[in-house]
This record gives structure tokens, sequence and C-alpha cells, in this order.
């Protein structure tokens, strides 16, 4: 491996380049949250890079064990223990100089050896994929996944000289912040969303006057109607697995999530042309998740636009299609998303194995119909936010990516940096 480092660089184990080794935390009894010294648990391990030290919760234990697990700037921690495999020695740093932060039994410390390696240069070449595949290699698999010090410990850790390291570290770290800032503005076009949704789908646009109706207070010139008065059910088509992997495009469950259907990657699935001329979508059509594992997911709607080609939808998802021509069909959408007919529909759909949701009792539930006009203003409005939501998060893959990248390069010395 020597033959292979770039010039200057040097190879060494984890446990080589600690101090005192490699450490469990503290016992984090139930009874004694609430007071004490700061506590870093596991779910603070998989949020941003650097944990943030105002999210976390308080454990009450004496002075000898907390002097044993004290926390010091740039100490780096990993996960023991997770459900998925993905998450297991899943690394974070201590970037707080506070001096009353101590850790959760569930993680493992190491203290890097500051004159040979920097913290957090240390923690990314920890979380590069290159350190995450041996850490998964390493893990045991039982009820959940586990590792332990002596699985980690002989990572092998390549590293350039310290004024590097510092240059890499702050290239990534510039990159995180980036990625950070844009997380919030998606995080809060999520919310303004969420109360534009509210304010839009139950008070309108510019209203003045109110009546009571089945569903609560609404503008005077809103109507209330039966989904069973608007349009017409159908559930979708049930194929076996010998029938996929050619023919006609076919939304599934897992196609309906998005807030807009790509047709572009549809999987493809063998039908017949009375089964196309019966289940083929047409435009406008919204089709609902019939079943899901999560009560969340039940009825989840999405809409159907148009297609190059003929697309039909799975057994799992029921398609609502009205002919009104006084009905915006992305109106008719929204509402669907909205917090006021989800939570009609929860109560009317029923709990098995799955949550499930029948024709019949979506035909019951009721929803809002302002003027044509009102629903297309509206429905241009929230189309318009999702766009911006939409674009966010291209900017965010984006930077994942990049980040990726880079950190393939510049932690092997593909690239190297400028000191």
């Amino acid at each position: 491996m020597n033959d292979m480092l770039p010039e200057g660089w040097e190879v060494d184990t984890l446990i080589n380049l600690s101090i005192n080794g490699i450490n469990n935390g503290v016992f984090n009894d139930p009874k004694k949250v609430g007071k004490g010294y700061k506590l870093i648990n596991v779910i603070e391990m998989y949020k941003r890079f650097g944990i943030d030290i105002n999210t976390l919760k308080l454990l009450d234990i004496d002075k000898k064990e907390f002097n044993k697990n004290k926390v010091e700037y740039g100490d780096v921690f990993f996960t023991r223990s997770s459900l998925k495999l993905e998450g297991i020695a899943y690394c974070n740093i201590n970037l707080s100089h506070n001096n009353d932060i101590t850790y959760d039994g569930h993680l493992m410390r190491i203290r890097p050896d500051k004159k040979r390696i920097y913290p957090k240069y240390i923690a990314y070449y920890c979380l590069s994929d290159f350190a995450r595949v041996c850490f998964m290699a390493h893990a045991k698999h039982s009820t959940m996944t586990t590792i332990g010090q002596a699985d980690i410990a002989p990572l092998k850790v390549i590293f350039p000289p310290l004024p590097e390291q510092k240059k890499i570290a702050s290239i990534l770290s510039s990159i995180d912040e980036v990625i950070e800032k844009t997380t919030a503005q998606v995080a809060k076009l999520k919310d303004l969303k969420t109360s534009l949704m509210q304010a839009l789908l139950t008070k309108g646009i510019g209203h003045s006057e109110f009546k009571d109706s089945p569903v609560g207070r609404i503008p005077v010139e809103w109507e209330v109607v039966e989904l069973d008065n608007l349009g017409s059910f159908k559930n979708g088509l049930n194929k076996s697995k010998e029938d996929f992997g050619f023919g006609t495009k076919f939304i599934n469950i897992s196609d309906a999530y998005p807030s807009t259907l790509d047709t572009l990657n549809l999987s493809r699935v063998h039908v017949n042309e009375k089964e196309i001329k019966q289940y083929k979508l047409e435009y406008g059509d919204i089709i609902f998740v019939r079943s899901s594992v999560k009560p969340s997911g039940v009825g989840y709607p999405t809409l159907f636009i148009k297609d190059k080609e003929p697309v039909v939808y799975s057994g799992f998802m029921i398609r609502f299609r009205t002919q009104s021509t006084s009905i915006d069909a992305k109106f008719l959408l929204f509402s669907f998303r909205g917090e006021l007919f989800r939570n009609e529909l929860l109560k009317v759909s029923t709990i098995s194995a799955n949550t499930n949701i029948n024709q019949v009792e979506l035909g019951k539930l009721k929803t809002v119909i302002p003027p044509l006009k009102e629903q297309k203003e509206i429905a241009k409005i929230l189309t318009s936010l999702d766009q911006k939501i939409t674009t966010t998060n291209q900017k965010l893959s984006a930077l994942t990516h990049t980040k990726k990248a880079l950190m393939q390069d510049l932690l092997t010395g593909k690239k190297r940096v400028t000191v």
C-alpha cells in the first residue's frame, strides 16, 4: 500500500492515530434524564457534520463517571448498533469547546492524536465510502447490526501532512455549510407550503364572507361535494412478476409519492389491448394509493398529466376520474393532499397488516370546490412553490454529489491541495 501513497503521505491504523484507545460511553439511565451534563446520543450522529450541542438532552451522572467520559473538542464518535447496516459505525465529531458534555454507551469514542492527525480530517475520512465499506464488512448481524471497538480499530487511514489535512477539511467544511443552508431552505419552503395550503384550501383568495359547511368555515361562493358526485373510481391492474420487464408503462405505489409523477422512468408490464383500454390513464386522472405499510402513505394521490405512450396503473391503486369542465385537476390534487382531506381519509381507512382505503369510502369523502377561476389561481400559486422546492432539492442533490466526489479525490490524494 505504501507504494501507492501520494508523495509525503503516511498510512496508519485508526487505533494508532488515537490517544487512550477506543472507549464506550456512559449508561443512559432514563430515570436520570432531564438534568446534569449534556449527553451526545445516537440520534445526534446522523444529523449535520459536527454534533449540534444545542439539541442535546441532559443526563445526571456523578462527577467521577463524568470525568472518565468527558468529551473534548475534536473527539470523534461512532455508533455501535443500528437497525440498518448503513447506520453502523456512523461517524461524527464534537466541534464544541464546552466542558460539560459526555456521551452515550451506545457510542464509541476516539480522541485523535493532534500531533499527527487533524480531528476534522479523520472524521471526514471515516465517513468516506472506503471507510464505510470497511466498517460494514466487519459488522455483526442479529436482531440489530452491531460493531465493536476491535472491529473499527484496524481501519487503515492514509493522510498527508497536517497543513494539507487542515486544508482538505476546510474545503469539505465549506461544502457542508452550503449543504446545511440549502437543507434549511428546503425545510422552510415545505413549511411555507403547508401553511399556505391550509390557508388557500379553507379561506381562498380575497374572500370576506364565509359560511358553515360539513368541512368547516369556507367562502360563501364555494361548494362542498362528495367525490361520488364529482367523478368515478376504478381499481388498478393486478399482474404477476413474470409480466414485468417489457411492454406498457406501469405506475406502481413507489411512483406515487414524489410531488410530481415521473413517467420517464416507470417500470413496464405486458398487457393486452383489452387491459390497455380498461386501465389506460387520461389527462387529469388522479391515482390514490390503496394500501400502505404506513398510515401516512395510504390514500396519497398523484396526478397523471400526459405521456407519449399508454400508461396503466397498479392494482394497489385507485383511479379517480372526473369529466366535469368546472374542475381543475391540479387544484383537485392539492385539495386531496391538504390536511383537511387527509384527516378525513385516515378516519375511514382500515388497518390490518397494512393501512387500506377502498372506493366506497373514498366516494363518501367530501371536498371543497371554489369557482374554476379561483381553482386555477390557487393551483398556480402552489405549483410555483412546488417548483421552487424541486429546484432547491436538485441543488441539494448536486451539492451532495459534489461533496462525495471531492471526498473520494481529496482523501486519497488523487487531487492535491495547495497549502
